[in-house]
C-alpha cells in the first residue's frame, strides 16, 4: 500500500482495495454490514467535514458502490489504518527500497580521489568504488504484524468511531514497530566507525556547542591522511547530515537554547505539533520518543540507514467464528541496514 496516499486520493480502481473488497466478500465477513450501516449515518452527519457531501463525495461517486455503499466505506477502512501508520511514521532519515526479491543488494557507491602524476604512462586507477550491503528477508523476522478483532456481540452493538478508532491503532502498532527496527539499527552503529570515532558525550541538558558538535562531526567526515600536493590533512566525508534525531527531553532542551529557536521565528507550529524543526544548520530535527533519554542521532539520509520493503502495509479481513472472533490483521515485510557508519554520528549523556 502506499502509505502517503489518503482518503480523497484513494480510487475504487486502486489494486489493494480490490483485493481488499473481493476477500471480505468471498468470506462474508459479518463486519461489512455494521461498518456499512454506520458509514451511511455518517456520511450525513454535516459536523465531519472529511466525510459525504462535504469533501465532494456521494455514494454516486464509487462505480458499483450500491446501496451499501461498499466502496466508500472499504476506502474509510483503508484511511482509518494509514491514518494511524502515517502519523508515526516519519521515515524521511531512511533510504527506501522495494523489491520482489528474497534477497536485496543496497549499493554502497563511493568516490575514489586517486588522480596522480603520471608515471612511466602509467595512471592510477580512480574509479567509482561499489559494493553493496544484503538484505535477506527470507528469514520469518522480516514478517512483522498485527491484529484487531471483535467478538459476535460487539459487532451487533458497536459504533463506526470504535471501529475506525480500533482500525487505526492497528496502523499504529504496525508504524512503531517498524520505527523502532530502525531506531535499533542506528543506536547499534559501531562507535569506532562513527565520523568522530566515538559516541560524542553530551550534557544534561545539552549545550549549543555540543549540538554542534554532533550535527558537525557528519560533515567534517574521517581523516583520511596528508593532501600529497599541499600536506594538509584532508577528510573524507559522507555528510553533511540533513537530519538529526533526538529523544524527547533533548527535544526540549534544544528549544531553550536561543541559537536554536532563532529558527522558529517563522510562526510554524510543527515544533510543537510534529516534533519537527526545520533547518536548524541546514538540517531537519526530528524528536523520536522511541530514543532512549539523553540521546541524539545526526545521519545522512541517502548514506546512513536503508529499509527495504517487500510487502509494504497490508490489510485482510479475518474470520474466525467458531472462536467468536472477527477482525482484520495488518502485515508488513521488510528489512533494515546500516549503509555507511560513517554517515552517522551519535551524542549520548554518559
Amino acid at each position: 500500500m502506499n502509505t502517503n496516499k489518503r482518503l480523497l486520493e484513494a480510487k475504487e480502481t486502486d489494486q489493494e482495495l480490490q483485493e481488499f473488497i473481493k476477500r471480505a466478500e468471498a468470506i462474508q465477513h459479518p463486519f461489512k454490514n455494521g461498518f456499512y450501516a454506520n458509514f451511511a449515518k455518517h456520511l450525513t452527519e454535516a459536523a465531519e467535514p472529511e466525510m459525504g457531501e462535504l469533501r465532494g463525495q456521494t455514494v454516486g461517486d464509487a462505480v458499483g458502490a450500491g446501496a451499501n455503499m461498499q466502496v466508500a466505506a472499504t476506502l474509510e477502512i483503508f484511511n482509518a489504518v494509514i491514518r494511524g501508520f502515517t502519523r508515526y511514521m516519519d521515515g524521511s532519515f531512511v533510504k527506501k527500497y522495494t523489491t520482489e526479491s528474497v534477497v536485496f543488494k543496497v549499493p554502497l557507491l563511493e568516490y575514489q580521489e586517486l588522480v596522480d602524476d603520471i608515471s612511466a604512462g602509467e595512471l592510477p586507477h580512480t574509479e567509482k568504488k561499489i559494493d553493496y550491503a544484503v538484505v535477506d528477508l527470507s528469514n520469518p523476522e522480516s514478517e512483522k504484524g498485527g491484529k484487531v478483532s471483535w467478538t459476535r456481540s460487539l459487532l451487533e452493538d458497536v459504533t463506526f468511531d470504535v471501529q475506525a478508532e480500533m482500525l487505526e491503532g492497528l496502523g499504529h502498532a504496525i508504524a512503531k514497530k517498524i520505527m523502532g527496527k530502525l531506531i535499533y539499527t542506528l543506536l547499534n552503529t559501531t562507535a569506532g566507525n562513527m565520523p568522530s570515532g566515538a559516541v560524542i558525550a553530551i550534557s544534561n541538558p545539552i549545550v549549543w556547542s555540543e549540538f554542534l558538535a554532533v550535527v558537525g562531526a557528519v560533515d567534517i567526515g574521517i581523516a583520511t591522511g596528508a593532501d600529497p600536493d599541499t600536506g594538509a590533512v584532508t577528510y573524507k566525508t559522507y555528510g553533511p547530515a540533513d537530519y538529526c534525531l533526538v529523544s524527547s527531553d533533548v527535544y526540549w532542551q534544544l528549544l531553550n537554547i536561543i541559537q536554536m529557536t532563532n529558527v522558529l521565528y517563522e510562526g510554524s507550529t510543527d515544533p510543537v505539533n510534529k516534533g519537527v524543526i526545520k533547518l536548524a544548520l541546514g538540517c531537519t530535527i526530528l524528536k523520536q520518543s522511541l530514543l532512549p533519554p539523553n540521546t541524539i542521532i545526526a545521519v545522512n539520509s541517502q548514506k546512513a540507514i536503508a529499509m527495504v520493503t517487500r510487502r509494504t502495509l497490508k490489510i485482510e479481513p479475518v474470520l474466525f467464528p467458531v472462536w467468536n472472533e472477527y477482525g482484520f490483521i495488518g502485515t508488513v515485510r521488510f528489512g533494515v541496514t546500516n549503509l555507511f557508519e560513517q554517515a552517522i554520528q551519535m551524542g549520548q549523556t554518559p
